[in-house]
This record gives C-alpha cells, sequence and structure tokens, in this order.
C-alpha cells in the first residue's frame, strides 16, 4: 500500500501485504497508478504504532521477505522500515540517501551491507541486533555512526574511512568485532563503544584519539592488550571495567600530566603489566596506586611498570621506537622530532617536517 503526495506526484511505501507460502522476493516498482495519475515511489514511510509495538512498513510477522530490490527513485527508508524480517537475506537500494532509526533491526538474516556514497544519514540502532551481518562497505557519504549501530552484529573486521568523525553511544557493543581499521577521523571513542565485545583480544587506539569514554571497553572479556598514544588526555572512569584478561597496557605518552584517569578506569583488572616512559608522571602514578593487592583509586590490583627504551622520534606527545614506526603515523601538518644517535633509513612517501632534538 502506499500514501500519495498529490503536489509532487510521490508515493511512500505505508505497508507490505503477502499471503502466499513461499519465500518471496519483493521488488518495489519505480512507479506506481493511482486514480489515472502516475507516482514516482521516492520512499518507504515510517512505522506506526501497532498491536505488538511499532510495526514498520514491511512488517513480516509471517517471516516471508526473502530479499528486497528498491527502484532508483526511492531515496528514504523511513524508522523501522524493515525491523524483525528475520529472513530477509539481502536488499537492494541503488537511489537510498536516508535510512531512518532502527530500519533494519533484527534482520537477523542479512551477512552483507553496501552503504554507498549516497547513504548520508543513518538513525539510531540502524542495524540493532542484526546478528548474522558480517560484513560493512561503503560508508563514504556518511559523516558519522549514530548510537548502537552495529550492537550485536557479527562483523569481525571494519575499515572506518577518514570522512567519518564521529562515533554515536556503543557502535560496535555486544558485537563480534576483532578489528577496526582507519577512523582517522575521529577524535573520541564515547560510551560503550566496545563494551561487551568478547572477540576483541587487541587493540591500539589510533594516534588521532584524544579520550576514552565512560565504559568504552566494559566487559570486553578477551581483551588482552591495549596500546594507548600519547594523544589520549583522558580515560574516563570504568573504561576498562571488568576486562578481566588484561594482561598489557601500553601507554606512548611522553606528557607529564596527561592522560587523566577516571575512578574505576581500569576496576577488576588484576595483574596488569604497565608499559610507559619513565617519567610520564601520571601513568607512574596510575600503577602506584593499583600495584597492592587492595583496590587503588582505578580500582585494579598489583600492576607493575616496565620502563620503556627512551623513543627515537616523537609527534607531539607520543613517542616512537623507531624513525619508520612515526613515519608511518605523522599526519598532514604534523612534525616529527628526532632524538638520539639512532641512524635509520627511511622511504618517505609525503612530505614530512623534521626537527632535532637534543642528543
Amino acid at each position: 500500500c502506499y500514501s500519495f503526495d498529490e503536489s509532487l506526484y510521490e508515493a511512500s511505501v505505508t505497508s507490505f501485504t503477502y499471503n502466499g507460502a513461499d519465500q518471496v522476493d519483493v521488488v518495489v516498482p519505480e512507479t506506481v497508478e493511482h486514480e489515472g495519475k502516475t507516482y514516482t515511489v521516492t520512499s518507504i514511510a515510517n512505522g506506526v504504532q501497532g498491536t505488538y509495538g511499532t510495526q514498520g512498513s514491511f512488517y513480516d510477522p509471517q517471516h516471508k521477505i526473502n530479499s528486497v530490490t528498491l527502484p532508483g527513485t526511492l531515496s528514504v527508508i523511513g524508522m523501522n522500515a524493515f525491523q524483525g524480517c528475520s529472513k530477509m537475506q539481502s536488499i537492494d537500494m541503488p537511489g537510498v540517501t536516508t535510512i531512518g532509526n532502527y530500519a533494519f533491526m533484527q534482520c537477523a538474516g542479512l551477512t552483507s551491507m553496501d552503504l554507498s556514497d549516497r547513504v548520508t544519514s543513518l538513525g539510531s540502532q540502524v542495524f540493532y541486533a542484526c546478528t548474522g551481518l558480517k560484513e560493512v562497505t561503503g560508508m563514504r557519504g556518511l559523516t558519522s555512526l549514530p548510537d548502537y549501530c552495529f550492537n550485536q552484529c557479527a562483523i569481525e573486521s571494519i575499515y572506518i574511512p577518514d570522512n567519518i568523525t564521529s562515533f554515536g553511544n556503543g557502535v560496535f557493543s555486544g558485537s563480534q568485532i576483532k578489528n577496526v581499521t582507519g577512523m582517522k577521523g575521529i577524535s573520541t571513542l564515547p560510551y560503550y563503544t566496545f563494551s561487551g565485545c568478547t572477540a576483541l583480544e587487541n587493540f591500539t587506539v589510533p594516534a588521532n584519539i584524544t579520550s576514552i569514554g565512560r565504559q568504552a571497553f566494559y566487559c570486553a572479556s578477551a581483551l588482552k592488550s591495549v596500546t594507548i598514544p600519547g594523544s589520549v588526555t583522558s580515560i574516563d572512569g570504568y573504561a576498562f571495567y571488568y576486562c578481566e584478561k588484561l594482561e598489557s597496557l601500553t601507554f606512548l605518552t611522553t606528557d607529564t600530566a596527561t592522560p587523566t584517569f577516571g575512578g574505576a578506569a581500569f576496576g577488576n583488572c588484576n595483574g596488569v603489566v604497565v608499559h610507559g616512559y619513565t617519567g610520564a608522571s601520571t601513568i607512574e602514578k596510575m600503577v602506584q596506586d593499583n600495584s597492592g593487592a587492595t583496590v587503588g583509586y582505578t580500582a585494579g590490583a598489583n600492576f607493575t611498570f616496565q620502563a620503556l627504551d627512551a623513543p627515537v622520534a616523537t609527534i607531539g606527545s607520543t613517542g616512537y621506537a623507531t624513525l619508520a614506526d612515526a613515519c608511518a603515523a605523522v599526519r598532514d601538518g604534523q612534525t616529527i622530532t628526532l632524538s638520539g644517535d639512532n641512524a635509520e633509513s627511511v622511504t618517505i612517501d609525503r612530505p614530512v617536517s623534521f626537527v632535532l632534538g637534543a642528543g
């Protein structure tokens, strides 16, 4: 069924009805006729309140939808549109620019999603509990990922392009994520970003991140090692709480005042070896507070400190063991400061400024 805008000659899909016994491949037409006039199908309407909560336009309680093909004229997928279409395996949406809140929530049959350059807006919890979703590509038209975007998805590896400059809360929470690359446009890992990610074992925080939010890695129960660059100036309370397998923390900061730590930032993380540069006072203070059997202000116990060799090069407050590592990490507008007498030969494929330090 459709609703019609008689001034624009546009139609919006409002409901789907199918009484057949078999699975169905749904093809939405480019145009529909209504009272002798032709209307272009441009959107799927927002869901409406039904007997069992909000029901999307493709509400499918019998789980009959196998696939959906949308016309190039359709640019908007409304809220809850395909929520609960648990047997839907694929969707072709060549003209879509906007996808509303909860649009694909609980679509367990989806295994891949191509968010083309045309998609510029995603709503909250858009792929929430898509437990079969393993691959997401594209995303170059987006500037942000919304709250709980990939919560409970089966994604193991994902590339976040530079055009994405912010995450909502809980973007990967409860998912099967193991590896995230890119993220060069992101400055904050907010609340619950990787909370409950039970497959995440190792994580290197990108050098553009300045803060790690409250409970960002809460109950990431498989997490063993984390590397944190000098760009991170604050780690909020409970950020790594109940990461019970955490064995190694490496802080690359050369700053004596950062990062700051919120209460219970490493709560219930015991016996962790902390690697850092001698003189990075907040790191050594954190270890001292967590070195005994009693709970310290960050609420771990039996932390030990191992000093890293003095860095060969620094970018801002982040130290690097080799010049090659620094050259790989440097971004436009940044300067590499060299120290010591450690000669290296590296190939640099872009303009880089160097400052010679003491030594």
